[in-house]
């Protein structure tokens, strides 16, 4: 959902630094039609990055995926949402298939209401370097919207900086509830820049409630109007595990028809469900 709310023309400086001046007038159609683009591409993002987070999650508990064990074994930390399941191959070893089941509908206060299952199978652990993930959707749905498509992951391992690195491609569709169909394809690069050496098995939850990630993203949504819209990051955006929303960062959007470019910024590191869409000399706070 968008609420109009008409901010001051110089907002736009959070994502371009460019005079008031120089920032190109829209017209009210021009505006309405990006602003159905924002929104359609809003909700692709935040429906592919919970399921990343919740998969990454889910496994990070699980001692056959994670490599760590306790004497306790694997412990459900999170309520019965979602039910999990983990078969590995006949030698015990990989490739496993990991199941989170949600059901007809269930939340678990981090995440919006999902239902139907993901399926996620791992080649080696989740903390392997090489490892690939690869995510499938039965009946998924996200806050109402139905997900289909492949999703693959890969552990990079860690970078020059010693931060966990995580490869992905989405080759995916979203149909909302008002049954609007859109497409969205992405390459995103994933970092673990904070929680990196703790987990379930080393700290209990807190090992994993201390994940921040830092995510750039080079994508393409075609909407449910046929407009296309080109998306990059200049700017990462931030998402630490105990805030469903990103606290910082900004996209660069390139929109097709009508031929303009805009930004989505975050803001500088609050959690709250807000971002800011600016197009031309027109700004306006989205609802996430």
């Amino acid at each position: 959902m968008i609420t109009k709310k008409y901010l001051l023309p110089c907002l736009a400086l959070l994502a371009f630094a460019t005079a008031c001046s120089k920032e190109k007038s829209v017209s009210e159609e021009d505006r309405m039609a990006a602003e159905k683009a924002a929104e359609e591409y809003m909700m692709a993002e935040t429906t592919f990055e919970h399921v990343f987070q919740v998969v990454n999650r889910e496994a990070g508990q699980q001692g056959d995926l994670n490599g760590f064990k306790n004497e306790e074994g694997d412990l459900d930390t999170r309520g019965n949402c979602p039910q999990t399941n983990l078969n590995l191959a006949g030698n015990g070893v990989f490739p496993a298939t990991f199941e989170l089941d949600f059901g007809a509908g269930c939340a678990d206060g981090d995440f919006p209401l999902m239902a139907g299952k993901i399926t996620a199978v791992f080649n080696g652990l989740l903390l392997s370097p090489g490892t690939s993930i690869s995510l499938s959707f039965t009946d998924f749905v996200h806050n109402g919207n139905a997900v289909s498509g492949a999703y693959e992951i890969k552990n990079e391992g860690k970078d020059n900086d010693g931060f966990f690195t995580f490869s992905s491609t989405i080759d995916g569709q979203i149909t909302t509830a008002a049954g609007k169909s859109f497409a969205y394809q992405a390459s995103t690069m994933t970092k673990k820049t904070q929680g990196g050496d703790t987990n379930f098995f080393t700290d209990g939850l807190s090992g994993i409630l201390d994940d921040v990630w830092s995510t750039t993203r080079d994508a393409v949504l075609t909407t449910s109007e046929g407009v296309v819209v080109n998306i990059s990051t200049p700017n990462a955006i931030k998402n630490p595990i105990t805030c469903v929303w990103p606290v910082s960062g900004f996209f660069a959007l390139d929109i097709s028809n009508p031929a303009v470019t805009g930004s989505i910024d975050f803001g500088d590191g609050g959690c709250d469900d807000k971002a800011l869409l600016t197009i031309g000399d027109y700004s306006v706070e989205l609802d996430l």
